[in-house]
């Protein structure tokens, strides 16, 4: 199974490995870009009703609660293309050579499975 790297989820909270937490926020993007600029910080849950912004630890991602109010993103966003790097163990498809055009091609592969 592919592990996609979106950005911003809606109705999604990371509950633990908080480091840090800000209050008066006024966006998801702004909680994100906190989190970009704090040392530590891998995924942000950003509180709409409350303007608050979660900063947390990677390991965050292993505690997901269902909540309208809430977005999570990661520390920074990208077309979740890895450049230069295999995963070796990580085929899809049973091993079977798929032929894409591009590394956007491989990600929607991936997305697909």
């Amino acid at each position: 199974m592919c592990r996609t790297l979106g950005c911003f989820e809606s109705g999604k909270k990371f509950p633990s490995a908080v480091i840090h937490k800000v209050g008066d926020v006024s966006s998801a993007e702004v909680c994100q870009r906190l989190c970009a600029h704090h040392p530590g910080c891998e995924y942000a849950t950003f509180g709409a009703s409350s303007a608050s912004c979660l900063l947390q630890r990677a390991e965050a991602v292993r505690d997901v609660v269902s909540s309208p109010d809430h977005v999570v993103a990661p520390a920074s966003c990208h077309d979740g293309v890895l450049a230069d790097v295999y995963l070796q163990g990580q085929d899809i498809g049973g091993g079977t050579d798929h032929k894409v055009s591009s590394a956007l091609a491989c990600n929607q592969l991936c997305k697909d499975k």
